[in-house]
């Protein structure tokens, strides 16, 4: 493709382009140096660079969702990385999470989930970090209340989502 003299668009310019916020013509000239630009179509990562900025942080996630069926935790002692053998109830009584220090390697952790109802379906739970959810680990239910996950020892307990998916 042809690289042509025209200046690429600034950071404020690319964050107005992602949110509908340029007129017309701006949005025409922007499409235009998009098609021909061989610095903004190969180097740049203008849409990983936005949605970095418009990261949720955990307790946004976490508003977002209350009304819901997933469970959190909310207990300040929750933050710190130094527990051996933490246990921490969830905020809607559903759930007790542990965390178990392994003794062979200080980098994990056993986490333990406890379902204190009963359910039917999988125990799915996921871990709010840096404003994205990442999921820790999913299993089936089918009677079992206990559940086992080797989770980084850097984990924090108030980030964690715990929910109940039907089959």
């Amino acid at each position: 493709m042809e690289n042509l003299n025209l200046k690429c668009p600034d950071k404020d310019t690319i964050y107005k382009y992602f949110r509908m916020e340029l007129d017309n013509e701006q949005l025409l000239s922007l499409n235009k140096h998009f098609a021909f630009c061989d610095k903004c179509l190969n180097q740049y990562n203008y849409f990983d660079d936005y949605i970095s900025t418009r990261a949720l942080s955990s307790n946004v996630i976490k508003e977002i969702w209350k009304d819901s069926d997933i469970d959190t935790f909310e207990y300040a002692a929750a933050d710190s990385h130094n527990n051996k053998d933490f246990e921490l109830t969830s905020s809607k009584g559903k759930y007790i999470a542990k965390l178990l220090q392994y003794a062979s390697d200080p980098c994990i952790n056993l986490l333990v989930i406890n379902v204190l109802i009963d359910s039917k379906g999988k125990l799915r739970v996921s871990h709010i970090k840096n404003g994205k959810t990442i999921p820790i680990g999913e299993e089936d239910i089918d009677g079992l209340n206990e559940f086992c996950f080797s989770v980084s020892s850097d984990i924090v307990l108030k980030e964690l989502i715990i929910d109940i998916v039907n089959n």
